[in-house]
């Protein structure tokens, strides 16, 4: 039905659920929104970069919660003729809270939360020193 060129993935409604825009050759882009209900926990991280790069491209982005770890990296790139949400979306299933989040800057150094809660958006920003 579409001749699809890309596909930008973002949680839109800040809701913690991602859904998905499409980009149509020679068509309005299309909306695949997700309507299912939350099955789980969620955090997004919200980088802002000092010594490294505005929107902490490049930076790696650890998260620990129960005896569950993911990592993710700070990309600029996402699909053809698209890009995707720079906020970091990590899915924690039944963790109510994280216990740890660790943040490796391109400039080398290094931002740690503790303790934060599910279901949020966390601004993290590049320590100056």
């Amino acid at each position: 039905r579409y001749v699809g060129r890309g596909a930008a993935i973002g949680n839109f409604w800040n809701d913690g659920r991602q859904s998905v825009v499409m980009t149509v050759l020679d068509g309005a882009p299309v909306l695949l929104r997700n309507q299912g209900r939350p099955s789980g926990h969620w955090l997004r991280v919200k980088l802002q970069g000092t010594k490294s790069n505005r929107d902490g491209l490049g930076a790696k982005v650890e998260i620990k919660a129960g005896n569950r770890t993911q990592a993710l990296e700070a990309r600029a790139n996402s699909s053809f003729e698209s890009g995707s949400d720079g906020r970091l979306h990590f899915g924690l299933a039944e963790a109510s809270s994280v216990d740890v989040i660790n943040v490796r800057w391109p400039s080398g150094r290094v931002s740690r939360l503790e303790k934060v809660h599910a279901d949020q958006e966390v601004v993290v920003r590049e320590p100056d020193r």
